[in-house]
């Protein structure tokens, strides 16, 4: 995953005041995966509504069921590249307008940044094979049409650094028995 513009999402506090710098996991700058998948659930209700319940479940109260665990699984993706502090104005609620001597900084990851990601479809949880391939197709469409072409945002939001991405690279894999317990023995 590679930025196109800057991107700023939730974190920890620095010496700075940012209020939303970027996480940091033992020193290293961390997308959660949770927030990948939500991105691109969010993508996939776009154009298939209602998603399949093997891909995001609709909780409610008239027709209450028991919640299923999702195929979609994604990693936490992880970057070598570095934060920068970036100026930010603080806006009034009341007008949306700039706030006069409100001024902050922000961390961000600049553009051009790149984001090891992994998406899996784990069979293990659809009811039947016809489940699994329509889960299956729907990410891999969301993936390769949209994500491939520039059509992924991730952040807070426009004001506040949000980062539009593209996929380079896009691989598949299909992992049958004996190559699964090959892929998990090997770490």
């Amino acid at each position: 995953l590679v930025q196109d513009s800057a991107l700023s999402v939730s974190g920890r506090d620095r010496e700075i005041s940012a209020d939303q710098p970027f996480a940091l996991v033992d020193g290293v700058p961390t997308l959660v995966g949770r927030g990948l998948k939500g991105a691109a659930v969010a993508m996939a209700r776009r154009f298939f509504e209602p998603l399949p319940r093997a891909v995001s479940d609709v909780f409610s109260k008239r027709a209450p069921r028991a919640p299923r665990r999702s195929v979609w699984e994604v990693s936490d993706a992880t970057t070598m590249g570095v934060p920068v502090i970036r100026a930010g104005v603080g806006i009034r609620h009341k007008t949306g307008a700039r706030a006069k001597g409100v001024l902050y900084d922000r961390e961000v990851l600049p553009a051009g940044t790149s984001w090891q990601v992994s998406f899996r479809v784990d069979r293990s949880y659809a009811l039947d094979a016809s489940e699994f391939t329509e889960a299956e197709g729907i990410l891999g469409y969301v993936l390769a049409e949209h994500w491939a072409k520039g059509r992924c945002w991730l952040g807070g939001g426009a004001a506040r650094g949000l980062g539009w991405c593209h996929l380079e690279d896009l691989k598949a894999y299909r992992l049958d028995d004996s190559s699964y317990e090959a892929w998990v023995m090997s770490g």
